[in-house]
């Protein structure tokens, strides 16, 4: 969304190799908000977070 907003109105334009840095980045900050237990998917709403 951000790519597209900033493209329409011209303030900037990510080239390739700027998109992979991005993304790469963004799954390594994902990859360690989940792995910390930061960001989770419970599926009981009173589980606690643990889906045993």
């Amino acid at each position: 969304m951000v790519q597209l907003i900033g493209h329409l109105t011209g303030a900037f334009d990510l080239i390739d190799l700027m998109k992979q840095n991005i993304l790469a980045i963004v799954d390594v900050v994902l990859g360690l908000l989940s792995t910390l237990g930061i960001i989770t998917n419970p599926t009981k709403p009173k589980s606690g977070g643990y889906n045993l």
